[in-house]
């Protein structure tokens, strides 16, 4: 059949830049060889026309004004040469061997071959669920019988049908103005007439569930079913003008013997009845159909037949407030899954509480690792008298937070660096600790530490437990009370408690020059040093580059400028499939365990343009990875960090003010972009900005980035002499 049969995949869009892509290359990647792909875009107003000009002469690429999916259908049939012919939605996508599979079920003489669809959600995750039902029989042979008497059979949507040539040719144009969207009702309504329909039971392709789908529902809408009432009415229409030109003998109430129909007019009348089109309907009328129905059809198996009978007797009797869950549940898939307690929902990508026993139990371990490091660390000589403990994040396999360890461990390379005790649990150790005069100095250490609640107690707690032991800053951040909106006030009150807590320390040096003006606003003296992961910075820059390969960081948090951070990876996988279209390759770089799933994710639907770097646990290899980059964009702090210790032109996706103040510190202002108006196409531009003047860029880079160092590295130097100030027996060994 290979060598007989072309087949075309035409892809209709409209305003669908965010699954457009996901939709062609899935027609692209096709195990069948004879394969063309047709794309039809239907004026739209986003930048979907950008991205498939991008595919160039891979794709025959038409672009109308908008005038509705049927006009697309019919315009794309036009372009096609194809023997098969495969309608595809933009936000659909084939699965690699749909084309081969359709082939070889295809038989001369058969009007349509079609199959199931695994329902997806935006993320193009399964949802459970097929259509057809996996429930319902999806019929081989000839339908035509089914189709006059009930007015429907089980067929599947528009992504699931691909027609020969012949018959598009008798049936089409599709009536534009009463098939505008939809226009798949049309094509399986009048398909039978020229043939028998070929079904392959199996799942080819993907269905996906959003908020934007035109015709399935994400939520109860009864203006939409009703919709769908009109449009099964302008279907029996069509079908029974076919009939009536052939001769042939119909049911005068198509849609009554319907199962899906019916439950349709239920819904709408249950929901809104003086809205519902159908005047002489009641809810029992229906119902009693429904059961009548469900009785009667053998296509559908037994547990589904009872179900539904439950069901429809249910909208009959239950009072009117019950009804809109009881629709729900049947019309709407997504919720079906979180009626079955499988944890439907929207994926929000932000990270959430852990349980309390989960905590408890977290505590409780690191409680155990700290006493079993106190004791390990103990009984090695030599270590005793130059302790300094650190107060930080550590030990969570956050690179940017073990990079601020090992660089405050090389900026006070003379003294052993500890870790404070973190968990209430561990506290007796800590007052141990100052019986046995083990602690010389405290360090509170790099990352936005200072207004947060914790790290307060706990720098408190370590002060009272040591009062005559001095405390360092070198490089903290100050949360900026701003960036809670609605909680600002209670942040603004945090801060405050930490003036007195500042006011005991040595020194405080902060990572920029927003933290300075926020300590100034609650009376706290400080003074601007950088991040202090700028100290492991290269000497120089590498020369070991990949030409066009950008490293792309993206991560959850608790928080992020807007609030969506779904969006937010729309957009960079939109901006990645334009630096595709135009020559890179793709490097997803995580630097923490909350980037990878996002990570990779983005690499899964980029398929094989894009990798996700594995290795980030080790900050050497780390390094390397985004040296090799030519340019970097990143949404955490420490992935833009690290790009500038390695002299990598870098973008910031600023999710919270601290990449901005970052960015400043070292003089690149201009390329911080916010995670609430963040653009593909602005993007796009700013990494090819980056990339034309690169060199330009490196020396801008090296000189910021040497300021800081150079301050750093003083005010080191200053704490390492302060300590000896206070512990002059120390003073030789300095």
């Amino acid at each position: 059949m290979e060598g007989a049969l072309s087949v075309s995949v035409v892809v209709n869009n409209y305003n669908y830049e965010r699954f457009v892509c996901q939709a062609v290359d899935s027609a692209l990647d096709q195990t069948y060889a004879r394969v063309e792909v047709v794309v039809v875009d239907d004026g739209s107003t986003d930048d979907s026309l950008e991205l498939l000009r991008g595919y160039g002469d891979r794709i025959t690429l038409l672009h109308q004004s908008n005038g509705g999916q049927a006009a697309a259908l019919n315009a794309g049939f036009g372009a096609a040469s194809g023997d098969l012919i495969l309608f595809l939605d933009a936000d659909d996508r084939l699965y690699p061997d749909a084309v081969t599979r359709v082939v070889e079920a295809f038989q001369t003489g058969d009007a349509k071959v079609q199959f199931r669809l695994d329902l997806v959600d935006r993320l193009g995750r399964s949802v459970g669920e097929v259509h057809p039902a996996s429930g319902r029989v999806m019929p081989s042979g000839d339908v035509l019988p089914v189709l006059l008497r009930v007015g429907r059979y089980a067929t599947s949507m528009t992504s699931g049908n691909a027609f020969p040539r012949k018959v598009l040719d008798a049936i089409l144009p599709i009536p534009a103005d009463s098939f505008r969207i939809s226009a798949d009702g049309y094509l399986v309504a009048l398909a039978p007439f020229y043939g028998a329909v070929r079904s392959i039971d199996e799942a080819l392709g993907a269905y996906r569930l959003h908020l934007e789908n035109h015709w399935s529902m994400s939520e109860v809408d009864d203006a939409r079913i009703r919709a769908f009432i009109e449009h099964d009415f302008d279907r029996y229409d069509i079908i029974r003008a076919a009939a009536a030109d052939r001769n042939l003998p119909y049911s005068a109430q198509l849609g009554y013997d319907d199962p899906y129909h019916v439950t349709l007019r239920i819904a709408s009348l249950g929901l809104n009845p003086t809205a519902h089109p159908v005047g002489s309907d009641t809810r029992w009328s229906l119902a009693v159909q429904g059961v009548r129905l469900m009785v009667r059809d053998r296509s559908a198996d037994l547990s589904r037949r009872v179900l539904f009978s439950g069901w429809f007797i249910a909208m009959a009797a239950m009072p009117s407030w019950f009804l809109r869950p009881l629709v729900e549940l049947v019309l709407v898939p997504q919720k079906r899954r979180r009626w079955r307690h499988t944890s439907m929902r929207r994926e929000t990508w932000m990270v959430r509480q852990r349980p309390l026993p989960h905590r408890l139990v977290t505590r409780a371990k690191e409680a155990a690792q700290e006493a079993y490091h106190d004791v390990v660390n103990r009984t090695a000589p030599g270590t005793r008298s130059r302790c300094v403990e650190y107060l930080g994040w550590t030990g969570y396999d956050n690179m940017g937070d073990e990079a601020l360890y090992i660089a405050h461990q090389e900026a006070l390379s003379g003294w052993d660096l500890r870790l404070m005790p973190r968990s209430d649990l561990a506290r007796p150790l800590a007052a141990f600790r100052s019986s046995q005069t083990v602690l010389r100095a405290g360090m509170l250490g790099g990352g936005t530490l200072i207004g947060r609640e914790k790290f307060r107690l706990q720098l408190d707690r370590a002060r009272s437990i040591a009062p005559t032991v001095p405390f360092y800053t070198l490089g903290t951040g100050v949360e900026d009370p701003e960036f809670y909106g609605a909680s600002a006030v209670g942040q603004w009150r945090e801060l405050r408690r930490w003036a007195e807590t500042l006011g005991s320390l040595d020194s405080v040096f902060v990572r920029g020059q927003e933290s300075v003006e926020l300590l100034e606003s609650i009376g706290v003296p400080a003074t601007m040093v950088g991040d202090t992961a700028i100290l492991l910075a290269d000497a120089a820059p590498s020369t070991d580059v990949q030409e066009r390969l950008v490293g792309i960081n993206i991560g959850s948090a608790v928080q992020i400028w807007g609030n969506d951070q779904q969006r937010v990876v729309d957009e960079v996988l939109l901006f990645a499939k334009r630096l595709i279209n135009r020559g890179w390759s793709i490097q997803m770089i995580p630097v923490s365990p909350r980037d990878v799933v996002m990570c990779t994710y983005v690499a899964r639907v980029l398929g094989s343009k894009a990798a996700v770097f594995e290795d980030y646990l080790d900050l050497d290899d780390l390094l390397a990875a985004i040296r090799r980059c030519h340019v970097m964009v990143g949404q955490k702090l420490h992935s833009v960090v690290f790009a500038s210790d390695t002299y990598v032109p870098s973008l910031a996706l600023e999710y919270h003010p601290k990449c901005r103040e970052f960015q400043l510190s070292i003089g690149r202002g201009d390329y911080i972009v916010r995670t609430d108006q963040v653009r593909s196409r602005q993007l796009a531009d700013m990494v090819e900005d980056l990339a034309d003047r690169r060199d330009w860029h490196q020396q801008q880079l090296f000189e910021g980035v040497g300021r800081l160092r150079d301050s750093l590295n003083e005010s080191a130097r200053w704490i390492g002499r302060d300590i000896t100030r206070h512990w002059p027996d120390l003073a030789a060994d300095a």
